[in-house]
This record gives C-alpha cells, structure tokens and sequence, in this order.
C-alpha cells in the first residue's frame, strides 16, 4: 500500500478477493452508501485476460437482471457481452459428432428479460474499473497475512 492511501485498519469495510462476487458487492454498497470507505485485497496482479474464465459463462435471468438494473452495468452487458436468448440445452444424438443433430430445448423467442453469454474477463475489468472510479482501493497482487 502506497504512503498516500489509508491503513487498512481505517476502512469501513474489508472485501477479501477482487473476483465477480467481490466487485459487485463493492459496487452495491457504494451505492447503497457513498460514504462507506472500502478496500479490495485481490491476489491476482493486473487485469483479468479475456476469456480467461469461463468462456462464454451463460447467465441466467436474475443475475442479468441484479447486473444490469441493481448495479448499473446494462450498457455494458449491451455492448460488450453477447445476448442469448434465455437459458438453452442440448440433448445427446447418437455420439454427438453433428451438433446439428442435437435436440435443443429453450424458449423460441426473446425472454421480456435478457440474458448474456459473459466474458469473466472483461466484466470483471470493467467492474474493477467502475469500483475504483467510485472510489473504492483495488490492491492487487495483495495476500493477507494472519498476525
């Protein structure tokens, strides 16, 4: 931690891990509570890769719904995440060569909702990017050690 930045032991709240359920947590109390000074101890160093987890990790509506309208993030999930068309499965055909072959169940339309195909990366950059620009300290490349 840099000279210009708080002791940890002046903060209001502590958020161990800067991975998706860290950021959006941070993000929610802030705007729940402007005042509410908080730091993020992440032991990943820098940026996340895109598509570095979970290619294409599908979401569901609720989520889309807490992502987009509690937190704010629906411009982002509009431009730069894939939309799909509610929750979708394939069924097994023969030994699964042909795709094509594989029945699929889901909704035929667009659900009143939407839902997205996430890159990890990328919203979690983006998350990072607003939690600091709220005012929130993002250490990264931190471990906590137990005295």
């Amino acid at each position: 931690m840099s000279n210009d930045q708080q002791s940890a032991r002046s903060y209001d709240v502590a958020i161990l891990g800067g991975g998706l359920a860290g950021l959006t947590l941070a993000h929610q109390i802030v705007q729940a509570r402007p005042e509410t000074s908080i730091f993020i101890a992440e032991k990943r160093e820098g940026p996340a890769r895109e598509a570095a987890f979970k290619v294409g990790e599908s979401t569901q509506e609720i989520s889309c719904e807490y992502f987009g309208h509690q937190l704010g993030f629906t411009d982002h999930l509009v431009n730069e995440q894939i939309t799909k068309n509610g929750l979708r499965f394939w069924f097994p055909a023969g030994d699964n060569t042909e795709l094509a072959e594989r029945v699929e169940r889901g909704p035929a339309s667009r659900l009143p909702v939407h839902t997205y195909q996430l890159d990890r990366g990328r919203f979690e950059n983006e998350a990072s990017r607003r939690v600091e620009d709220a005012g929130v300290d993002l250490f990264m490349g931190a471990f906590v050690d137990v005295v």
